[in-house]
């Protein structure tokens, strides 16, 4: 008997749930409103501009122009613009490292992306980068001829502006003790030859 009234309670919850959708659904519907209008396609021109900018640059920003006249960087600009910091390996892959040389601009690239969004890095070498724009090849090296070393290197953070400043290294003590005399493998003191 059990079974049967407990069959009977279920159909009658179900039998109840279906007459209460339809009221909770047209509830719901009044509360969020009418449908809102179908979306229109756009055209694609509306994406040309996004379809212009350079896939690999890192910011996807449009061209950056060294003057206002329109003209981008030719080779010279570059060289002057740009200096190659560094080269190093990051997760198995060559890194080129860029610098502006008057300012604080910062470049970390890769074979095929842009400098200055024109030029394009070609191939990364142990001591230079080469660049690429239309059919003109820029090779950037990593320690620039004339250039000394140490301009090559960042400033030291703890030296002295003033190479005069910088404390004196001690003078020679004007005796010195004599050396020690050359022992043989006894640790007997090895007679002098002469």
């Amino acid at each position: 008997m059990r079974p049967l009234r407990s069959r009977w309670l279920l159909l009658l919850l179900l039998l109840l749930l279906f007459l209460l959708l339809p009221a909770l659904a047209l509830q719901a519907e009044e509360t969020l409103g009418p449908d809102p209008a179908p979306l229109e396609p756009r055209a694609l021109e509306d994406f040309s501009e996004m379809f212009e900018r350079p896939l690999f640059s890192n910011t996807r920003r449009p061209a950056r122009f060294s003057d206002d006249s329109g003209q981008s960087l030719d080779e010279t600009q570059l060289r002057e613009t740009w200096r190659l910091a560094g080269i190093v390996l990051r997760n198995e892959r060559q890194v080129a490292l860029f610098s502006q040389r008057q300012g604080e601009a910062r470049e970390e690239l890769e074979v095929g992306m842009h400098l200055e969004d024109e030029w394009v890095v070609e191939r990364i070498a142990e001591d230079h980068v080469l660049l690429l724009r239309n059919q003109t090849a820029v090779q950037m090296l990593l320690r620039e001829p004339g250039a000394s070393p140490a301009s090559n290197l960042p400033p030291a953070v703890d030296a002295p502006a003033d190479p005069q400043a910088a404390p004196a290294a001690p003078a020679a003590p004007a005796e010195s003790a004599p050396a020690p005399a050359p022992q043989n493998d006894n640790a007997e003191p090895k007679p002098k030859q002469g």
